[in-house]
C-alpha cells in the first residue's frame, strides 16, 4: 500500500476507496503543516526562522493567506523548472 507524508496510508482518499478526492485531501495536509509551522512562531516571534518550502501552484493562494494570518511575508524564491511547484520564502513581518 502506498503511504501518504510521514509514511502514513490514508485510507479515506477516493485512490484507495475512501470518499475524499486524493488532490484536495493532501493540499489540505500539506496547507495545515505549513499553517502548524508557522503558527509556532507565535509563542516566541524573536526566534521566528525565515522558512524555505515547495508550494504547489494550486496552494499559492491559501499558503499567502495562511502567511498573513501568522505575520509572514510569502515572495518566491526561485523560479524552478517544476510545472507543479514553485519555491517559497516566508519571513517574520510586524504584526500590525
Amino acid at each position: 500500500m502506498n503511504e501518504g507524508p510521514g509514511g502514513m496510508a490514508f485510507i479515506v482518499l477516493a485512490s484507495r476507496g475512501g470518499h475524499y478526492d486524493d488532490e484536495s485531501f493532501m493540499g489540505g495536509y500539506r496547507l495545515g503543516v505549513l499553517d502548524a509551522t508557522l503558527g509556532l512562531s507565535r509563542r516566541h516571534p524573536s526566534e521566528a526562522p525565515t522558512l524555505s518550502v515547495f508550494i504547489r501552484h494550486t496552494d499559492e493562494a491559501q499558503a499567502d493567506l495562511i502567511a498573513m494570518r501568522h505575520g509572514y511575508l510569502m515572495t518566491q524564491s526561485c523560479t524552478c523548472e517544476n510545472d507543479n511547484a514553485s519555491h517559497y520564502s516566508f519571513t517574520r513581518g510586524t504584526i500590525l
